[in-house]
């Protein structure tokens, strides 16, 4: 996803501006969508297969009645790996919209089945 960001970069500075093209969306983002795709497949497999796995077998997590942790250290992995992922294909700020909504639906089914 870098060569991705890389790519965007160009764009942005050379390529918009042309008037040929200032009105119009880029087409590099598609070029780029089965990688993104295999991706969030990875980070969904990571997750559900040993991450989460080997994450909830370790811990012990029992509640205390005056704590004020309410949650176990299991739980703050599992939404940190989430939201790195969010957070990598916000960076990518793709400029196609079907094309961002397609990569959140996805991030959504894999984080919901």
């Amino acid at each position: 996803m870098g060569f991705q960001m890389t790519v965007k970069f160009v764009y942005d500075k050379k390529i918009s501006h042309i008037p040929e093209y200032e009105n119009s969306l880029p087409d590099y983002p598609k070029w780029f969508e089965p990688f993104v795709m295999k991706h969030l497949q990875e980070s969904d497999s990571k997750i559900k297969n040993s991450f989460l796995i080997k994450s909830l077998d370790k811990d012990t997590f029992t509640v205390q009645p005056n704590s004020s942790i309410k949650h176990s250290s299991s739980v703050i992995d599992i939404f940190s790996s989430l939201r790195a992922t969010y957070d990598s294909l916000d960076k990518m700020k793709c400029p196609i919209p079907a094309l961002r909504d397609k990569y959140r639906l996805r991030l959504c089914v894999d984080t919901t089945a």
